[in-house]
Protein backbone atom coordinates (compact mmCIF):
# COMPACT_ATOMS: atom_id res chain seq x y z
CA UNK A 1 0.00 0.00 0.00
CA UNK A 2 1.45 3.60 -1.10
CA UNK A 3 2.63 5.85 2.20
CA UNK A 4 1.38 8.90 0.34
CA UNK A 5 -1.93 9.97 -1.13
CA UNK A 6 -2.32 8.23 -4.96
CA UNK A 7 -2.39 10.96 -6.94
CA UNK A 8 -4.26 11.25 -10.84
CA UNK A 9 -2.02 11.72 -13.72
CA UNK A 10 -2.95 13.07 -17.32
CA UNK A 11 -1.11 11.01 -19.68
CA UNK A 12 -1.18 11.74 -23.42
CA UNK A 13 -0.73 9.40 -25.79
CA UNK A 14 -0.69 9.75 -29.73
CA UNK A 15 -3.06 13.37 -28.78
CA UNK A 16 -5.34 11.03 -26.64
CA UNK A 17 -5.27 12.25 -22.88
CA UNK A 18 -6.38 9.45 -20.76
CA UNK A 19 -7.19 9.58 -17.12
CA UNK A 20 -6.09 7.22 -14.92
CA UNK A 21 -8.60 5.74 -12.06
CA UNK A 22 -6.64 4.14 -9.58
CA UNK A 23 -7.47 1.13 -7.57
CA UNK A 24 -8.04 3.21 -4.81
CA UNK A 25 -10.32 5.27 -6.22
CA UNK A 26 -12.82 3.06 -7.44
CA UNK A 27 -12.81 0.59 -4.44
CA UNK A 28 -13.60 3.87 -2.52
CA UNK A 29 -16.61 4.46 -4.90
CA UNK A 30 -17.75 0.90 -5.59
CA UNK A 31 -17.44 -0.74 -1.95
CA UNK A 32 -20.57 1.47 -0.74
CA UNK A 33 -23.45 -0.89 -0.82
CA UNK A 34 -26.14 1.45 -1.91
CA UNK A 35 -23.89 2.27 -5.12
CA UNK A 36 -23.44 -1.80 -5.81
CA UNK A 37 -27.36 -2.11 -5.60
CA UNK A 38 -27.83 1.20 -8.15
CA UNK A 39 -25.54 -0.83 -10.74
CA UNK A 40 -27.22 -4.10 -10.23
CA UNK A 41 -30.85 -3.02 -10.33
CA UNK A 42 -30.03 -0.80 -13.80
CA UNK A 43 -28.61 -4.17 -14.78
CA UNK A 44 -31.56 -6.10 -14.76
CA UNK A 45 -32.63 -7.64 -18.33
CA UNK A 46 -29.47 -6.42 -19.85
CA UNK A 47 -26.57 -7.25 -21.43
CA UNK A 48 -23.36 -6.13 -19.10
CA UNK A 49 -20.11 -5.31 -20.34
CA UNK A 50 -17.26 -4.43 -17.63
CA UNK A 51 -14.78 -2.25 -18.90
CA UNK A 52 -10.71 -2.57 -17.37
CA UNK A 53 -9.20 0.55 -17.80
CA UNK A 54 -9.02 0.66 -21.71
CA UNK A 55 -10.44 -2.91 -22.61
CA UNK A 56 -13.67 -4.61 -22.41
CA UNK A 57 -14.16 -7.92 -20.48
CA UNK A 58 -16.00 -11.17 -21.88
CA UNK A 59 -19.29 -10.41 -23.69
CA UNK A 60 -22.04 -11.42 -22.84
CA UNK A 61 -22.13 -11.02 -19.43
CA UNK A 62 -24.10 -10.21 -16.10
CA UNK A 63 -24.63 -8.71 -12.91
CA UNK A 64 -26.96 -10.59 -10.51
CA UNK A 65 -25.59 -9.53 -6.90
CA UNK A 66 -24.31 -6.22 -5.65
CA UNK A 67 -21.23 -7.87 -4.70
CA UNK A 68 -20.22 -8.96 -7.78
CA UNK A 69 -20.04 -5.28 -8.37
CA UNK A 70 -16.68 -5.53 -5.73
CA UNK A 71 -15.34 -8.48 -6.71
CA UNK A 72 -15.02 -6.95 -10.57
CA UNK A 73 -13.41 -3.92 -9.20
CA UNK A 74 -10.95 -5.64 -7.10
CA UNK A 75 -9.88 -7.58 -10.45
CA UNK A 76 -9.40 -4.21 -11.81
CA UNK A 77 -12.79 -3.04 -13.31
CA UNK A 78 -13.13 0.79 -13.92
CA UNK A 79 -16.90 0.99 -15.05
CA UNK A 80 -19.67 -0.67 -16.30
CA UNK A 81 -21.82 -0.77 -19.71
CA UNK A 82 -25.04 -1.74 -19.99
CA UNK A 83 -27.15 -2.08 -23.49
CA UNK A 84 -30.01 -0.43 -24.78
CA UNK A 85 -32.05 -3.53 -25.68
CA UNK A 86 -33.42 -5.72 -22.95
CA UNK A 87 -33.54 -9.72 -23.01
CA UNK A 88 -34.79 -12.87 -21.88
CA UNK A 89 -31.58 -13.89 -20.92
CA UNK A 90 -28.22 -11.90 -22.05
CA UNK A 91 -26.45 -14.90 -21.52
CA UNK A 92 -27.94 -16.38 -24.67
CA UNK A 93 -26.65 -13.90 -26.81
CA UNK A 94 -24.40 -14.73 -29.66
CA UNK A 95 -23.19 -12.93 -32.38
CA UNK A 96 -23.87 -16.03 -34.87
CA UNK A 97 -27.64 -15.50 -34.39
CA UNK A 98 -29.72 -14.65 -36.89
CA UNK A 99 -32.44 -11.49 -37.08
CA UNK A 100 -35.33 -13.73 -36.61
CA UNK A 101 -33.40 -15.34 -33.44
CA UNK A 102 -32.68 -12.53 -31.77
CA UNK A 103 -35.85 -10.88 -32.07
CA UNK A 104 -37.36 -13.80 -30.01
CA UNK A 105 -34.76 -13.11 -26.88
CA UNK A 106 -35.32 -9.73 -27.23
CA UNK A 107 -38.11 -8.72 -24.87
CA UNK A 108 -37.37 -4.57 -25.55
CA UNK A 109 -35.55 -1.75 -25.70
CA UNK A 110 -34.99 1.57 -24.37
CA UNK A 111 -34.67 4.69 -26.12
CA UNK A 112 -31.46 6.14 -25.29
CA UNK A 113 -30.24 9.52 -26.41
CA UNK A 114 -26.23 9.97 -26.26
CA UNK A 115 -25.19 13.58 -26.81
CA UNK A 116 -21.87 14.12 -26.32
CA UNK A 117 -20.90 17.78 -28.00
CA UNK A 118 -17.20 19.06 -27.52
CA UNK A 119 -17.71 22.30 -26.28
CA UNK A 120 -19.85 21.89 -22.55
CA UNK A 121 -22.39 24.66 -22.47
CA UNK A 122 -23.57 23.91 -26.18
CA UNK A 123 -24.12 20.14 -24.44
CA UNK A 124 -26.20 21.23 -21.92
CA UNK A 125 -27.95 23.81 -24.21
CA UNK A 126 -28.82 20.63 -26.80
CA UNK A 127 -29.88 18.24 -24.05
CA UNK A 128 -32.29 20.92 -23.14
CA UNK A 129 -33.78 21.57 -26.51
CA UNK A 130 -34.30 17.68 -26.76
CA UNK A 131 -36.00 17.39 -23.60
CA UNK A 132 -38.15 20.10 -24.14
CA UNK A 133 -39.43 18.40 -27.68
CA UNK A 134 -39.49 15.45 -25.64
CA UNK A 135 -42.16 17.45 -23.74
CA UNK A 136 -44.13 18.91 -26.38
CA UNK A 137 -44.50 15.45 -27.71
CA UNK A 138 -46.95 14.66 -24.84
CA UNK A 139 -43.82 12.72 -22.98
CA UNK A 140 -43.55 12.54 -19.07
CA UNK A 141 -40.90 10.00 -18.68
CA UNK A 142 -38.17 11.53 -19.35
CA UNK A 143 -35.18 11.26 -17.73
CA UNK A 144 -31.31 12.20 -17.56
CA UNK A 145 -28.27 11.61 -16.65
CA UNK A 146 -24.93 12.85 -16.79
CA UNK A 147 -22.69 10.72 -19.20
CA UNK A 148 -19.80 10.64 -16.44
CA UNK A 149 -17.16 13.06 -19.47
CA UNK A 150 -18.60 15.72 -21.33
CA UNK A 151 -22.36 14.63 -22.30
CA UNK A 152 -25.83 13.46 -21.39
CA UNK A 153 -27.84 10.61 -21.92
CA UNK A 154 -31.56 11.11 -22.12
CA UNK A 155 -33.97 8.13 -21.47
CA UNK A 156 -37.28 6.97 -22.07
CA UNK A 157 -38.34 3.76 -20.77
CA UNK A 158 -39.82 0.53 -23.34
CA UNK A 159 -42.97 0.59 -21.38
CA UNK A 160 -43.98 4.06 -22.55
CA UNK A 161 -44.22 2.87 -26.26
CA UNK A 162 -47.16 1.38 -27.22
CA UNK A 163 -46.91 -2.32 -27.67
CA UNK A 164 -47.39 -2.55 -31.68
CA UNK A 165 -47.59 0.46 -34.13
CA UNK A 166 -49.02 0.26 -37.86
CA UNK A 167 -46.24 0.79 -40.82
CA UNK A 168 -47.04 0.85 -44.14
CA UNK A 169 -50.64 -0.54 -43.25
CA UNK A 170 -48.69 -3.39 -41.64
CA UNK A 171 -48.91 -4.08 -37.56
CA UNK A 172 -45.01 -4.32 -35.92
CA UNK A 173 -44.83 -4.90 -32.45
CA UNK A 174 -42.38 -2.48 -31.11
CA UNK A 175 -39.99 -4.85 -29.47
CA UNK A 176 -38.57 -6.04 -33.26
CA UNK A 177 -38.16 -1.73 -34.19
CA UNK A 178 -34.47 -1.53 -32.95
CA UNK A 179 -32.39 -0.31 -34.44
CA UNK A 180 -34.58 1.36 -36.63
CA UNK A 181 -37.12 2.84 -34.38
CA UNK A 182 -34.59 4.77 -32.25
CA UNK A 183 -32.66 6.04 -35.57
CA UNK A 184 -36.05 7.44 -36.95
CA UNK A 185 -36.57 9.35 -33.03
CA UNK A 186 -33.41 10.49 -32.87
CA UNK A 187 -33.32 11.73 -37.15
CA UNK A 188 -36.91 13.65 -36.19
CA UNK A 189 -36.18 15.63 -33.20
CA UNK A 190 -32.44 16.26 -34.46
CA UNK A 191 -34.12 18.05 -37.13
CA UNK A 192 -37.21 19.15 -34.67
CA UNK A 193 -35.32 20.92 -32.71
CA UNK A 194 -32.89 22.73 -35.89
CA UNK A 195 -34.80 23.48 -38.80
CA UNK A 196 -35.89 26.13 -41.75
CA UNK A 197 -39.21 26.40 -39.76
CA UNK A 198 -37.77 27.68 -36.57
CA UNK A 199 -34.63 29.44 -38.42
CA UNK A 200 -32.30 27.25 -37.31
CA UNK A 201 -32.42 28.41 -34.15
CA UNK A 202 -30.50 26.16 -32.07
CA UNK A 203 -27.77 26.27 -34.18
CA UNK A 204 -27.89 30.39 -33.78
CA UNK A 205 -27.82 30.17 -30.00
CA UNK A 206 -25.17 27.82 -30.18
CA UNK A 207 -23.05 30.60 -32.29
CA UNK A 208 -24.25 32.89 -30.13
CA UNK A 209 -23.01 31.43 -26.86
CA UNK A 210 -19.74 32.87 -25.20
CA UNK A 211 -18.41 30.22 -23.86
CA UNK A 212 -18.66 28.21 -27.47
CA UNK A 213 -17.11 31.50 -29.36
CA UNK A 214 -14.28 31.03 -26.46
CA UNK A 215 -13.99 27.44 -27.02
CA UNK A 216 -13.26 28.14 -31.12
CA UNK A 217 -10.71 31.05 -29.63
CA UNK A 218 -8.84 28.86 -27.59
CA UNK A 219 -8.33 25.66 -29.78
CA UNK A 220 -7.71 27.77 -32.83
CA UNK A 221 -10.59 26.15 -34.80
CA UNK A 222 -13.25 27.93 -37.32
CA UNK A 223 -16.92 27.41 -36.74
CA UNK A 224 -16.82 25.37 -40.60
CA UNK A 225 -15.50 22.60 -38.86
CA UNK A 226 -18.40 22.28 -36.43
CA UNK A 227 -21.08 23.53 -38.92
CA UNK A 228 -21.97 23.85 -42.86
CA UNK A 229 -23.84 26.94 -44.05
CA UNK A 230 -27.63 26.06 -45.68
CA UNK A 231 -30.36 28.00 -47.31
CA UNK A 232 -32.17 29.64 -44.31
CA UNK A 233 -35.55 28.90 -46.04
CA UNK A 234 -35.38 25.25 -47.13
CA UNK A 235 -31.78 24.00 -45.67
CA UNK A 236 -30.58 22.84 -48.90
CA UNK A 237 -26.67 23.26 -48.37
CA UNK A 238 -24.71 26.33 -50.14
CA UNK A 239 -23.25 25.71 -53.42
CA UNK A 240 -21.19 28.66 -54.20
CA UNK A 241 -18.80 30.72 -51.93
CA UNK A 242 -20.03 34.08 -50.95
CA UNK A 243 -16.33 35.36 -51.99
CA UNK A 244 -16.38 34.42 -55.59
CA UNK A 245 -15.79 37.88 -57.59
CA UNK A 246 -17.50 38.69 -60.32
CA UNK A 247 -15.96 41.20 -62.73
CA UNK A 248 -17.75 43.59 -65.24
CA UNK A 249 -16.59 45.44 -68.32
CA UNK A 250 -19.52 48.07 -69.53
CA UNK A 251 -18.49 50.81 -72.25
CA UNK A 252 -19.28 54.59 -71.69
CA UNK A 253 -21.17 55.21 -74.78
CA UNK A 254 -22.58 52.15 -76.14
CA UNK A 255 -23.25 50.26 -72.47
CA UNK A 256 -21.97 47.24 -73.84
CA UNK A 257 -21.10 44.75 -71.24
CA UNK A 258 -18.30 42.08 -70.93
CA UNK A 259 -17.60 39.60 -68.22
CA UNK A 260 -14.14 38.99 -67.31
CA UNK A 261 -11.68 36.82 -64.63
CA UNK A 262 -9.63 38.71 -62.18
CA UNK A 263 -7.02 38.78 -64.23
CA UNK A 264 -7.99 41.26 -66.91
CA UNK A 265 -7.19 45.27 -65.42
CA UNK A 266 -7.89 46.63 -68.37
CA UNK A 267 -10.44 46.23 -71.38
CA UNK A 268 -11.67 48.52 -75.27
CA UNK A 269 -14.79 48.22 -76.50
CA UNK A 270 -14.36 47.10 -79.79
CA UNK A 271 -17.00 48.89 -81.23
CA UNK A 272 -16.16 52.27 -79.72
CA UNK A 273 -12.58 51.87 -79.51
CA UNK A 274 -12.98 53.32 -75.85
CA UNK A 275 -11.38 52.02 -72.60
CA UNK A 276 -14.40 50.38 -70.69
CA UNK A 277 -15.27 51.22 -66.75
CA UNK A 278 -14.42 47.76 -64.29
CA UNK A 279 -16.85 46.96 -61.69
CA UNK A 280 -16.43 44.35 -59.41
CA UNK A 281 -19.36 42.59 -57.20
CA UNK A 282 -19.61 39.48 -55.37
CA UNK A 283 -21.40 37.09 -56.87
CA UNK A 284 -23.88 35.96 -54.31
CA UNK A 285 -24.80 32.50 -53.94
CA UNK A 286 -28.27 31.42 -55.06
CA UNK A 287 -30.17 28.19 -53.70
CA UNK A 288 -31.00 26.08 -56.41
CA UNK A 289 -34.09 24.95 -55.04
CA UNK A 290 -35.88 27.79 -53.25
CA UNK A 291 -33.86 30.26 -54.94
CA UNK A 292 -32.82 31.80 -51.47
CA UNK A 293 -30.06 33.93 -51.30
CA UNK A 294 -29.84 33.95 -47.60
CA UNK A 295 -27.54 31.21 -45.73
CA UNK A 296 -26.82 30.58 -42.44
CA UNK A 297 -24.38 28.17 -40.41
CA UNK A 298 -26.64 25.06 -39.70
CA UNK A 299 -24.25 23.10 -36.27
CA UNK A 300 -23.39 19.78 -36.73
CA UNK A 301 -25.15 18.06 -32.93
CA UNK A 302 -22.88 15.20 -33.04
CA UNK A 303 -25.84 12.87 -33.09
CA UNK A 304 -24.57 9.64 -35.12
CA UNK A 305 -27.38 7.32 -35.77
CA UNK A 306 -25.48 4.89 -37.62
CA UNK A 307 -23.40 4.27 -34.29
CA UNK A 308 -26.78 3.02 -33.19
CA UNK A 309 -26.97 -0.69 -33.64
CA UNK A 310 -27.99 -3.70 -32.12
CA UNK A 311 -25.75 -4.53 -28.37
CA UNK A 312 -25.14 -0.45 -28.81
CA UNK A 313 -23.85 -0.04 -24.68
CA UNK A 314 -24.19 3.01 -23.04
CA UNK A 315 -22.47 3.52 -19.63
CA UNK A 316 -24.29 2.07 -16.43
CA UNK A 317 -25.30 4.32 -13.50
CA UNK A 318 -23.20 5.89 -11.13
CA UNK A 319 -20.23 4.15 -12.56
CA UNK A 320 -16.96 6.05 -13.06
CA UNK A 321 -15.50 7.45 -16.08
CA UNK A 322 -11.94 6.51 -17.52
CA UNK A 323 -10.85 9.92 -18.86
CA UNK A 324 -12.63 12.43 -16.22
CA UNK A 325 -12.70 10.28 -12.62
CA UNK A 326 -16.10 11.39 -12.32
CA UNK A 327 -19.46 9.15 -11.82
CA UNK A 328 -22.34 9.02 -14.26
CA UNK A 329 -25.15 9.79 -12.01
CA UNK A 330 -28.96 10.66 -12.52
CA UNK A 331 -30.08 14.71 -12.44
CA UNK A 332 -32.98 16.65 -12.75
CA UNK A 333 -34.38 16.97 -16.30
CA UNK A 334 -35.67 20.08 -16.14
CA UNK A 335 -32.53 21.71 -14.96
CA UNK A 336 -29.98 20.52 -17.29
CA UNK A 337 -28.64 23.97 -17.45
CA UNK A 338 -27.71 24.47 -14.29
CA UNK A 339 -25.88 21.20 -13.78
CA UNK A 340 -22.01 21.52 -12.93
CA UNK A 341 -19.93 18.96 -13.19
CA UNK A 342 -18.00 19.22 -9.72
CA UNK A 343 -21.59 17.38 -8.22
CA UNK A 344 -20.74 14.38 -9.91
CA UNK A 345 -17.29 13.62 -7.83
CA UNK A 346 -17.67 9.97 -6.59
CA UNK A 347 -16.23 11.59 -3.20
CA UNK A 348 -19.41 13.58 -2.42
CA UNK A 349 -22.17 12.41 -4.29
CA UNK A 350 -25.08 9.83 -2.61
CA UNK A 351 -27.78 8.37 -4.39
CA UNK A 352 -30.03 11.43 -5.21
CA UNK A 353 -34.02 11.34 -5.59
CA UNK A 354 -34.26 11.44 -9.17
CA UNK A 355 -33.85 8.12 -11.26
CA UNK A 356 -32.79 6.94 -14.57
CA UNK A 357 -35.60 5.16 -16.46
CA UNK A 358 -38.39 4.65 -14.19
CA UNK A 359 -40.76 2.19 -15.44
CA UNK A 360 -43.21 2.48 -12.51
CA UNK A 361 -46.74 4.06 -13.16
CA UNK A 362 -46.19 4.88 -16.83
CA UNK A 363 -49.32 6.00 -18.34
CA UNK A 364 -49.91 3.61 -21.67
CA UNK A 365 -49.35 5.12 -25.59
CA UNK A 366 -47.53 7.88 -24.32
CA UNK A 367 -44.83 7.97 -26.98
CA UNK A 368 -47.79 6.95 -29.99
CA UNK A 369 -47.39 10.26 -31.11
CA UNK A 370 -43.50 10.84 -31.07
CA UNK A 371 -43.29 7.14 -33.02
CA UNK A 372 -45.91 8.37 -35.62
CA UNK A 373 -44.40 11.16 -36.29
CA UNK A 374 -40.64 9.86 -36.52
CA UNK A 375 -41.99 7.16 -38.89
CA UNK A 376 -43.69 10.00 -41.22
CA UNK A 377 -40.80 12.30 -41.32
CA UNK A 378 -38.36 11.46 -44.46
CA UNK A 379 -34.95 12.91 -44.30
CA UNK A 380 -34.31 15.52 -47.28
CA UNK A 381 -32.08 14.48 -49.50
CA UNK A 382 -30.15 17.13 -50.77
CA UNK A 383 -28.23 16.22 -54.58
CA UNK A 384 -25.97 18.84 -55.83
CA UNK A 385 -25.32 19.96 -59.56
CA UNK A 386 -23.87 17.57 -62.04
CA UNK A 387 -20.86 19.76 -62.22
CA UNK A 388 -20.30 20.49 -58.47
CA UNK A 389 -20.23 17.12 -58.40
CA UNK A 390 -17.56 16.79 -60.65
CA UNK A 391 -15.58 19.38 -59.62
CA UNK A 392 -15.06 17.73 -55.95
CA UNK A 393 -14.78 14.06 -56.98
CA UNK A 394 -13.00 13.05 -59.77
CA UNK A 395 -13.33 8.88 -60.40
CA UNK A 396 -9.78 7.28 -60.64
CA UNK A 397 -11.32 4.79 -62.68
CA UNK A 398 -8.92 1.82 -61.10
CA UNK A 399 -9.83 0.51 -57.19
CA UNK A 400 -6.37 1.93 -55.12
CA UNK A 401 -3.70 -1.22 -53.81
CA UNK A 402 -3.89 -1.71 -49.73
CA UNK A 403 -0.15 -0.34 -50.35
CA UNK A 404 -1.30 2.81 -50.74
CA UNK A 405 -3.89 2.80 -47.70
CA UNK A 406 -3.15 5.67 -45.37
CA UNK A 407 -1.32 4.77 -41.66
CA UNK A 408 -4.84 5.39 -39.71
CA UNK A 409 -6.76 2.70 -42.31
CA UNK A 410 -3.72 0.12 -42.32
CA UNK A 411 -3.52 0.09 -38.43
CA UNK A 412 -7.23 -0.36 -37.97
CA UNK A 413 -7.22 -3.12 -40.54
CA UNK A 414 -4.66 -4.70 -38.10
CA UNK A 415 -8.16 -5.15 -35.65
CA UNK A 416 -8.80 -3.11 -32.84
CA UNK A 417 -10.63 -3.70 -29.45
CA UNK A 418 -12.38 -0.83 -29.04
CA UNK A 419 -14.52 1.53 -31.41
CA UNK A 420 -14.84 -1.25 -34.12
CA UNK A 421 -18.58 0.24 -35.01
CA UNK A 422 -17.17 3.67 -36.10
CA UNK A 423 -14.08 2.81 -38.36
CA UNK A 424 -16.57 -0.03 -39.89
CA UNK A 425 -18.68 3.32 -41.01
CA UNK A 426 -15.53 5.03 -41.72
CA UNK A 427 -13.76 2.17 -43.55
CA UNK A 428 -16.81 1.39 -45.86
CA UNK A 429 -16.84 5.19 -47.06
CA UNK A 430 -12.69 5.05 -47.38
CA UNK A 431 -13.25 1.78 -49.88
CA UNK A 432 -16.33 2.72 -52.31
CA UNK A 433 -14.08 6.66 -52.48
CA UNK A 434 -10.98 4.92 -53.19
CA UNK A 435 -12.43 2.67 -56.59
CA UNK A 436 -13.06 -0.45 -54.81
CA UNK A 437 -16.80 -3.20 -55.41
CA UNK A 438 -18.96 -4.59 -53.03
CA UNK A 439 -17.23 -7.88 -53.40
CA UNK A 440 -13.80 -6.98 -53.16
CA UNK A 441 -15.02 -4.54 -49.77
CA UNK A 442 -16.89 -7.79 -48.23
CA UNK A 443 -14.06 -9.57 -48.29
CA UNK A 444 -11.77 -7.08 -46.90
CA UNK A 445 -14.48 -7.00 -44.20
CA UNK A 446 -14.54 -10.35 -43.40
CA UNK A 447 -10.90 -10.38 -42.76
CA UNK A 448 -10.83 -7.39 -40.79
CA UNK A 449 -13.10 -8.36 -38.19
CA UNK A 450 -11.52 -11.77 -38.25
CA UNK A 451 -8.45 -9.79 -37.05
CA UNK A 452 -10.58 -8.31 -33.93
CA UNK A 453 -10.14 -9.57 -30.41
CA UNK A 454 -13.91 -9.57 -30.34
CA UNK A 455 -15.55 -10.09 -33.50
CA UNK A 456 -18.95 -7.67 -35.05
CA UNK A 457 -22.05 -9.76 -35.86
CA UNK A 458 -21.80 -10.54 -39.04
CA UNK A 459 -25.41 -9.22 -39.30
CA UNK A 460 -24.03 -6.06 -38.55
CA UNK A 461 -21.42 -6.14 -41.68
CA UNK A 462 -24.07 -7.44 -44.30
CA UNK A 463 -26.37 -4.11 -42.96
CA UNK A 464 -24.25 -1.42 -42.97
CA UNK A 465 -23.06 -2.45 -46.78
CA UNK A 466 -26.20 -3.01 -47.66
CA UNK A 467 -26.95 0.36 -46.49
CA UNK A 468 -23.85 2.04 -48.58
CA UNK A 469 -25.56 0.18 -51.61
CA UNK A 470 -28.45 2.21 -51.31
CA UNK A 471 -27.11 5.42 -51.67
CA UNK A 472 -26.60 7.50 -54.94
CA UNK A 473 -23.56 9.02 -54.34
CA UNK A 474 -19.98 8.30 -52.60
CA UNK A 475 -19.62 9.77 -48.85
CA UNK A 476 -16.01 10.47 -47.89
CA UNK A 477 -15.09 9.61 -44.57
CA UNK A 478 -14.71 12.10 -41.92
CA UNK A 479 -11.83 14.23 -42.14
CA UNK A 480 -8.72 13.63 -40.25
CA UNK A 481 -9.42 16.54 -37.75
CA UNK A 482 -12.40 14.72 -36.62
CA UNK A 483 -11.24 14.03 -33.07
CA UNK A 484 -14.34 11.23 -32.57
CA UNK A 485 -12.97 9.09 -34.90
CA UNK A 486 -8.73 8.80 -35.53
CA UNK A 487 -7.43 9.80 -32.43
CA UNK A 488 -10.29 8.86 -30.17
CA UNK A 489 -9.93 5.06 -31.96
CA UNK A 490 -5.62 5.27 -31.44
CA UNK A 491 -5.16 4.93 -35.09
CA UNK A 492 -4.05 8.32 -36.13
CA UNK A 493 -0.22 7.88 -36.93
CA UNK A 494 1.05 10.32 -38.99
CA UNK A 495 3.31 10.27 -42.18
CA UNK A 496 4.70 13.19 -44.21
CA UNK A 497 2.18 12.63 -46.80
CA UNK A 498 -0.62 13.11 -43.93
CA UNK A 499 0.24 16.52 -43.71
CA UNK A 500 -0.83 17.32 -47.09
CA UNK A 501 -4.09 15.44 -46.65
CA UNK A 502 -7.35 17.00 -44.95
CA UNK A 503 -9.12 13.11 -45.75
CA UNK A 504 -8.00 9.40 -45.82
CA UNK A 505 -8.83 9.30 -49.48
CA UNK A 506 -7.14 12.43 -50.20
CA UNK A 507 -3.76 10.53 -49.28
CA UNK A 508 -4.42 7.37 -51.40
CA UNK A 509 -5.46 9.39 -54.38
CA UNK A 510 -2.67 11.38 -54.33
CA UNK A 511 -0.09 8.60 -53.75
CA UNK A 512 -2.21 6.70 -56.54
CA UNK A 513 -2.12 9.53 -58.86
CA UNK A 514 1.67 10.16 -58.72
CA UNK A 515 3.00 6.30 -58.77
CA UNK A 516 0.22 6.43 -62.22
CA UNK A 517 1.75 9.57 -64.16
CA UNK A 518 5.33 7.88 -62.82
CA UNK A 519 4.76 5.03 -64.52
CA UNK A 520 3.25 6.66 -67.30
CA UNK A 521 6.64 8.55 -68.18
CA UNK A 522 8.60 6.92 -71.16
CA UNK A 523 11.66 5.24 -70.79
CA UNK A 524 14.85 6.75 -71.79
CA UNK A 525 16.44 4.66 -74.41
CA UNK A 526 20.06 3.42 -74.39
CA UNK A 527 21.51 6.42 -76.39
CA UNK A 528 19.61 8.57 -74.74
Amino acid sequence: KPIYPTIKINIYFQNKTILMITLSDALLHYKKPEIQKAIVDSCKNREVATRFGEGFGKRPDTLTYPNDVLELVKNGATSFHVSEELWKNPLNISTDMKKREVEQLRIGWDLIIDIDFEEWNSTKLIAHEIITALKKHNLSSISCKFSGNKGFHIGVPFEAFPKKVTINNQKIEIKNLFPEGVQRIVKYLMYYIDNPSNNFSLSKKIIQLPQFQEYLKNNSTHLSKFSEKVCEKCGLPQQKKESEIKIEFICPKCSNTITKNEKTHFLKCQKCNVFMDKFETKNKSICPKCKGNKFTHKIDLKIDTLLISSRHLFRSLYSLHEKSGLASIPINPDKVLEFKKESANPKIIKINEYQFLNRENLPENQTSRLIIQAFDYQPTTHQEPETETKSNYQELGFAVPEELFPPCIKKGLKGLEDGRKRFLFLLINFLTSVGWNYPEIKTLLEKWNNNNPEKLREVLLKGQLNYHKTQKKKILPPNCDNNNYYQELGICTPDNTCKKSKNPVNYSRRKALFLNKTNKKPKKSSKD
